[in-house]
């Protein structure tokens, strides 16, 4: 009687119209495709995208029947209604579909090929179609079925909007030297802590934790990053953070950086409430003033039963701000520049 029950009960845990999405998408070429978004939808519900593997095979476990399967790559969305509230198998082939194909080319603002760029692109209504990187000739292509009415270049740095609309009939020439006011331009040289050229290494300039742009050292040692707008501080990393400089940058300038000179520099410290009690897991991150910062960039550490933080901070950093998300208290203090033990009170 035991068992049977056991046995009930493990039946009655499972949802009760469980259903699967699976299959392999095929690209424009008639290839498997990896990077495809799938979801599916139904009434009143919609779960979250899935992307392909690099075969181009998907599944996707919804908790009850559904009525439509969606798979879109770049501009170009393919829907497979759903027979008995499942999709099992099901092969999506685009290369089947009607899309009309865009070709471009990006000049950054010297007016080079703007290399590595991602491109966001929406439709009249501002809805986005579909994004794109530019390849290593700032070139781009990208396959729509929809009116392609606006591109945003570097959404998340630069944030150039371009007005169309764009059409099959001709290539599309985004030239940014016609904004090049707009823009800081921050060029120089980057060395490791043996003065050896930082080569291959990425540089990242942000503005209050948020990246402005992305460039790669070259062989010598040089890089060159357009940035819209001011620049709060500029890092070096191979995967790893090595060097760090502290604005900020309101016009072109020319930077030198040397990991012996400008490496990160360790700060010790602890988090503590007013009445002096240990803040346990509080997180740490860089500050330009006494503002709170965007919680969205990531921490430099977080404290431990004690309190107690080692952070790596770029020389020259400011402030340090604590959160505390469970108490909702935060706490800003100034870095000293003898390298002393600090104390953020969180309120």
């Amino acid at each position: 009687m035991r068992v049977a029950l056991l046995a009930a009960v493990a039946w009655l845990a499972v949802p009760a119209f469980a259903q699967t999405a699976n299959g392999v998408v095929y690209g424009f070429d008639g290839q498997p495709c990896g990077g495809a978004c799938v979801h599916v939808r139904g009434a009143g519900f919609t779960t979250g995208e899935v992307l392909t593997d690099a075969r181009g095979a998907f599944a996707i476990d919804a908790d009850r029947p559904f009525a439509q399967l969606v798979v879109q790559l770049e501009g170009v969305v393919v829907r497979v209604p759903a027979a008995a509230g499942s999709a099992r198998e099901v092969a999506v082939r685009f290369a089947d579909q009607a899309f009309a194909t865009l070709h471009g080319t990006v000049l950054d603002p010297a007016g080079d090929p703007a290399r590595a760029v991602d491109l966001q692109m929406k439709d009249a209504g501002g809805n986005t179609l579909g994004c794109v990187t530019t390849t290593d000739d700032g070139s781009f292509t990208f396959r729509t079925k929809p009116q392609l009415q606006r591109i945003v270049v570097d959404p998340v740095g630069w944030h150039c909007e371009v007005d169309g609309p764009f059409t099959d009939k001709s290539p599309v020439r985004i030239d940014l030297t016609k904004v090049k006011d707009e823009f800081v331009r921050l060029q120089g040289h980057c060395f490791d802590e043996q003065d050896r050229p930082a080569a291959a290494w990425t540089m990242t300039a942000r503005r209050g934790g948020v990246r402005l742009a992305m460039a790669r050292v070259g062989a010598d040692g040089a890089f060159t990053l357009w940035c819209r707008g001011t620049v709060d501080e500029v890092d070096a990393t191979d995967g790893f953070t090595h060097v760090g400089l502290v604005g900020p940058w309101r016009s072109n300038a020319r930077l030198l950086l040397r990991e012996r000179d400008h490496g990160l520099v360790p700060v010790v410290g602890r988090v503590v409430g007013a009445d002096g009690a240990a803040i346990v897991g509080a997180a740490i991150v860089p500050a330009m003033d006494e503002a709170t910062p965007p919680k969205s960039q990531a921490a430099l550490a977080t404290t431990d039963s004690d309190g107690r933080f080692v952070a790596r901070v770029r020389r020259g950093q400011p402030f340090l701000f604590a959160y505390h998300d469970i108490s909702n208290r935060t706490g800003t203090v100034a870095v000293p520049r003898d390298g002393a033990p600090v104390v953020v009170t969180v309120r």
